[in-house]
């Protein structure tokens, strides 16, 4: 490790391209903890997408006027999922927000999410147990029965739920989830922020199970991190009568660049074959006496700890060893880009693995 890095949190990047992060001083970082630039940093497409939209109209416009990117961009969107229309929001989290207020639009009430989940909305949701067996599936249908005429939604995250520890869930689990909400007459959010557009392997996170939720959330990976945008994709009983938000032109224009990109190649074979790396490289890790377990799903890997560490000196030493991972409660969580090279692969989890073998 060199002593010298910098601990200051605060570090100016000068260049990013793929998976590699080049910092002021020089030094490099592999990204692995990529949540919005799924196809990498700087894709030379979606730039020159905005640079192109830039120099013909930059402009934005406001009341019936729409720039002739945003509308490409909301027919392309109302495509991804059947009988879904797509509604537009400056960012993700405006988008969450936008599909909490169109449940409670149409089912005046309270949002409930499930325990050990994360929730980005304002105020403490009603907290459910996930179905993971029959028992809690049971559970499940007594606390939404008894508050069914109260709620407006319930909110998941598919397969992996961004809180401390980053727990997953099964396909069963999930599709056990739908199948409980819709007997009970209760709207279901799917909020694929991060697990959509090939993550967890799977275009959506909720295609895993078979399942068709009432919203699907998504947000700024849909411009491959370059720009603010957020979506949701809802069922026509809780659709906005128009879908364009607030849009900005260049974001729309990048928007359509990623898109483009996404299609130029098999992205959830990509997903996949990075899946198989990372169980590889990870699995090294259970070796390690501070390594609980290791959970691998598409460009998604987590290697628990049986202590939670301390966060912000971890990922001091991890940058040390040009790493650049996410630390939650007891997890390190690697989400590279897909279409990180094997190469890049390998020295990110090498890194992983060095510095986790100094914890004591």
């Amino acid at each position: 490790m060199s002593s010298d890095f910098p601990s200051d949190p605060v570090l100016t990047v000068t260049k990013a391209r793929g998976s590699v992060i080049t910092l002021e001083d020089g030094r490099t970082l592999i990204d692995g903890a990529t949540r919005n630039a799924i196809l990498g940093l700087s894709p030379t497409l979606i730039q020159l997408g905005i640079e192109s939209q830039a120099a013909r109209l930059p402009h934005s416009f406001d009341d019936v006027l729409v720039a002739a990117p945003a509308t490409k961009l909301l027919g392309r969107l109302n495509t991804l999922l059947p009988n879904k229309r797509a509604s537009l929001a400056p960012n993700g989290r405006l988008a969450f927000d936008t599909a909490l207020a169109m449940a409670k639009k149409a089912h005046p009430g309270e949002i409930a999410a499930f325990e050990g989940g994360a929730f980005a909305g304002d105020g403490a949701p009603l907290p459910l147990p996930l179905p993971r067996d029959d028992e809690s599936a049971t559970d499940l249908i007594a606390a939404l029965q008894s508050r069914a005429a109260k709620l407006a939604a319930v909110v998941i995250e598919p397969l992996v739920q961004l809180t401390p520890g980053v727990p997953f869930h099964s396909e069963e689990t999930l599709a056990r989830v739908r199948e409980i909400t819709f007997k009970c007459g209760v709207p279901l959010i799917a909020d694929e922020r991060f697990s959509g557009f090939g993550r967890l392997g799977v275009m959506y996170a909720h295609q895993a199970a078979a399942i068709d939720p009432d919203m699907v959330v998504l947000g700024e990976m849909l411009t491959g991190g370059t720009l603010s945008l957020g979506a949701v994709l809802a069922s026509n009983q809780f659709a906005l009568d128009t879908g364009w938000g607030s849009i900005d032109t260049l974001t729309a224009a990048a928007a359509n660049s990623f898109l483009d990109l996404w299609a130029r190649e098999n992205r959830l074979l990509a997903a996949n074959e990075i899946g198989k790396k990372l169980a590889t490289e990870l699995g090294k890790c259970l070796k390690l006496p501070t390594v609980k377990d290791i959970r691998v799903r598409g460009a998604c890997g987590v290697i628990e700890l049986s202590t939670a560490p301390d966060a912000a000196a971890l990922k001091r030493q991890l940058r040390m060893d040009g790493a650049l991972v996410a630390v939650s409660g007891t997890a390190v969580m690697l989400t590279p880009a897909l279409t990180i090279v094997t190469k890049e692969l390998h020295t990110l989890a090498g890194a992983v693995f060095k510095v986790l073998k100094t914890l004591q």
